[in-house]
């Protein structure tokens, strides 16, 4: 898609009011994030994209030991929720947290909870909570 689209013409397919599920997002959020993706070259759009449909790190999460947040939203349709739950069950310790209300574009339409979720899951870290 990236190639035969090229990069402006597949932010405006992809970037849209309701990507990626959850609220919408704002006019202003979703010409910044069309324009940030339209700035990537084609080229080396395409090949990440084509290491992103090989990359799989599952083999490798059960040797990962530094303190683990996975974050998901209960309405994300890029991420569905049962790869969230592989990646943390594959994570020795990782803890979960979930957004019941938010899509994928959470850091845009949740900013504050997930602040607050990281936040405290920091402190925890910090604290020795988190090991």
């Amino acid at each position: 898609m990236v190639r035969v689209f090229g990069m402006r013409r597949l932010a405006t397919l992809v970037i849209r009011p309701g990507t990626g599920g959850g609220p919408p997002l704002a006019p202003d959020q979703i010409t910044w994030l069309r324009d940030m993706l339209a700035g990537n070259d084609t080229a080396t759009m395409a090949l990440a994209a084509a290491e992103l449909s090989r990359f799989d790190s599952r083999p490798w999460l059960n040797q990962l030991r530094v303190p683990t947040l996975v974050v998901s939203g209960g309405l994300d349709k890029a991420i569905p929720a049962h790869h969230a739950a592989m990646l943390a069950h594959g994570i020795p310790a990782a803890r979960t947290a979930t957004i019941a209300e938010a899509g994928h574009t959470m850091i845009w339409t949740h900013r504050d909870r997930l602040a607050q979720i990281l936040a405290a899951w920091w402190d925890d870290v910090d604290h020795g909570r988190d090991r």
